[in-house]
């Protein structure tokens, strides 16, 4: 998560119920954030980041969809069969034009306005074409119906919409025109012929985009390859190059990078374009990193984000791509919940941006509502890291009402079930947080079943039985947490561990934390467990290389026999760590100060002084480690832990710096932590009562983890 202030939900849309309001605790967008310009509540459609659906906004509302100007396919191929759109954002709508060939024969306007959040139809269908390759119908003259593919373009400073090429209604023939829309009144001029450059060859495949650093449109003209540059001041066209090939295929879509001077396209396998100072080509295709999924769509939706300087591609589901031209490569950013398939004939100019809401509007199905996406402001890092806790934050609300969705009444009424909700996402946002590793939860069934050296998971006891469980009435938070049970006439391995893998090495200069609830049963600390001495200790946590648990690399958490204080040793036990090198006097846990912390005395009344931690029965205790490992062998590495219960902070209570950290052999290095209740000295003899001890919320991460709040 990006932050652990608060200040608005990033999702605020999707519940203002009770549970909504718990769910806050994973928000993140500020109300100065770019999509909207304040915080709206739930009524707001672009207070949240991600994906996001305006509903009543199918074009199938406002379609006109009748004869004569219905076709073959109907008012569905405005947006199935090869038209685009363009981005006015004068007005803030995406206005979509096109039908074309036989498919559709209207040449009506319609309009998402993303002000009212409504789709309508902004004028009449001409009476169509029948026959031949006519270029001009009603009265006053309009634009036949086309297939439009990217030859729409916004002319800002001007506010007309240029249209370039195209497959004509209703034989398919290639117009050979250049037409304006004066958007102020919805007036159509056609604009050829034109001065200076002609085209050797009409396209009905053509690519267009405005450039507000010349207040030109770039072009290009797939079918004979050529480049050039349309000025609607003095209605002139420059050709920069002309009869060529350059082995630019069909199926791509294009946009202007001012910033870069280029003229980009990408879509069927091909990623390059032209830079717009001298029309010289380029090809990118085999030096694109990143972006596989949208280079080989077609005809993928392409838009150039100022902002950001990137151009953001989009090809179907809820992943974006962020490309940078500078190194030819592709960030890709998902949001849950976002559209499904793209169109097989493609996008074209229905994925557009609108800078001053800072948002991308797309119209992908014609009886499909429309959708927007708000990637938020900042770096590309940082929208991949809020794309990334969003994910997490929806994977976890999916999973809290399969797995604990009943909490929310609760046995003891709402106050309870709002708490468990709570805990539940704290936990999540802890999780999703950067630098994490690991993140169980123990709230998955799935997760306890015998695991097989060296994977994660449950291992047995000395006898070969599972006396790991899923227990899901007592929980730290979610459905579930790791129950151990500890019976009588049994050996010190007397209910097995889990071992969890970090998923990463930490050798000499290097630092992990490790946090996790912890939770005992009375018996744990009142019970003698049959060991002459009456000092029984078990174990807790041991963080080791995996598999050897008794060695140089291992740092071992245990309670020291029936004081029920826990301490920590490596060196299968031979060093504590504990001041004055363990030469009494000295202190077996250390605060962060001689005042603050716990500053347990070697020799002190254990049970007694407040000095002192204990564990505390029937309540979720948090240990929270952090492991600095400094050169091996040397007194340089640093160990610090803390404890809690809730209700109060964190205490320190290992606080060693300058600490020597031996090896075994080289590489070698802390890589997993065991999860267990081994007790050293215990009598197999002795039949006593049943004792348990939980584990919860298990994190391990290369950073530091946030301290829990419930």
């Amino acid at each position: 998560m990006i932050s652990v202030s608060i200040p608005n939900p990033i999702w605020r849309l999707i519940s203002c119920g009770a549970l909504g309001v718990l769910l806050l605790l994973l928000g993140g967008l500020s109300s100065s954030t770019r999509c909207g310009t304040k915080d709206e509540g739930c009524q707001s459609a672009f207070a949240s980041l991600g994906w996001h659906q305006i509903p009543n906004t199918k074009l199938s509302g406002v379609c006109a969809d009748d004869s004569p100007v219905r076709g073959n396919t109907g008012c569905a191929a405005i947006a199935s069969a090869w038209n685009g759109a363009i981005a006015d954002t004068k007005r803030n709508r995406l206005l979509i034009w096109g039908g074309g060939h036989s498919d559709y024969l209207g040449n009506e306007l319609y309009s998402l306005d993303l002000s009212s959040m409504q789709m309508g139809r902004l004028n009449e269908a001409a009476e169509p074409a029948t026959t031949g390759c006519q270029e001009e119908i009603g009265a006053p003259p309009a634009p036949n119906s086309r297939h439009t593919y990217g030859g729409l373009s916004y002319v800002a400073h001007r506010d007309q919409m240029f249209v370039f090429g195209g497959a004509l209604a209703p034989s398919g023939c290639a117009s050979h025109a250049i037409w304006a829309l004066n958007l102020e009144g919805l007036r159509w001029e056609r604009k050829d012929p034109v001065k200076g450059s002609t085209f050797q060859r009409m396209s009905d495949i053509p690519n267009s985009d405005y450039d507000p650093v010349t207040k030109k449109v770039y072009f290009s003209n797939t079918y004979s390859g050529e480049f050039g540059a349309y000025d609607a001041e003095t209605n002139t066209v420059a050709v920069l190059r002309a009869r060529h090939s350059d082995g630019f295929p069909n199926g791509i879509s294009s946009v202007v990078d001012p910033t870069r001077r280029l003229f980009l396209s990408v879509g069927n396998g091909f990623a390059g374009g032209y830079r717009l100072t001298d029309g010289a080509p380029f090809d990118w295709s085999m030096r694109m990193h990143g972006c596989g999924p949208v280079r080989d769509a077609l005809y993928p939706g392409m838009a150039y984000d100022p902002d950001l300087k990137r151009v953001v591609l989009w090809a179907g589901g809820g992943t974006v791509y962020l490309l940078d031209p500078d190194t030819k490569s592709c960030a890709a950013v998902t949001y849950p919940g976002g559209p499904g398939t793209q169109q097989p004939n493609g996008t074209h100019g229905r994925f557009r941006y609108f800078p001053s809401l800072g948002l991308f509007a797309l119209v992908n199905d014609w009886q499909e509502d429309a959708w927007t996406l708000c990637l938020g402001g900042g770096s590309v890092a940082s929208i991949e890291a809020r794309a990334n806790a969003e994910r997490e934050r929806k994977k976890y609300e999916v999973e809290f009402k399969a797995h604990g969705g009943e909490a929310i009444k609760g046995p003891r009424g709402e106050a309870e079930g709002e708490r468990a909700a709570q805990a539940f996402l704290d936990f999540r946002k802890r999780c999703a947080a950067p630098g994490v590793l690991v993140c169980e939860g123990f709230d998955e069934p799935g997760r306890f079943v015998p695991a097989k050296s060296p994977s994660s998971g449950l291992y047995p006891a000395g006898s070969g039985s599972y006396k790991g469980t899923m227990d899901t009435a007592i929980t730290a938070s979610g459905s579930g947490s790791l129950r151990f049970e500890i019976n009588g006439k049994t050996s010190a391995n007397s209910a097995g561990f889990w071992r969890q893998a970090f998923g990463k090495s930490f050798g000499p200069n290097s630092t992990f934390f490790v946090q996790f609830r912890f939770r005992i049963s009375p018996e744990m600390v009142n019970q003698d467990w049959g060991d002459p001495s009456g000092n029984t200790s078990w174990k807790i946590a041991i963080f080791h290389y995996l598999p050897k648990t008794c060695g140089s690399v291992e740092l071992t958490t245990t309670n020291v026999g029936l004081d029920g204080l826990p301490i920590m040793y490596t060196d299968c036990g031979s060093r504590g760590l504990f001041t004055n090198a363990g030469t009494p006097p000295y202190l077996k846990q250390q605060g962060d100060t001689a005042k603050s912390g716990y500053n347990c005395s070697f020799g002190t009344n254990y049970k007694r002084d407040p000095r002192c931690f204990r564990f505390v029965p029937n309540v979720w205790m948090t240990f929270y480690y952090q492991v600095s490992i400094g050169d091996w062998g040397k007194p340089n590495s640093k160990i610090l832990a803390w404890v809690g219960v809730p209700g109060e902070p964190l205490r320190q209570w290992v606080n060693m710096w300058g600490f020597v950290l031996n090896y075994d052999d080289p590489g070698h290095n802390y890589d997993s932590v065991d999860l267990l209740n081994y007790m050293t000295g215990k009598s197999t003899s002795l039949d006593h009562p049943t004792a348990y001890a939980w584990y919860d919320e298990l994190i391990v991460s290369t950073q530091p983890i946030a301290v829990p709040q419930y």
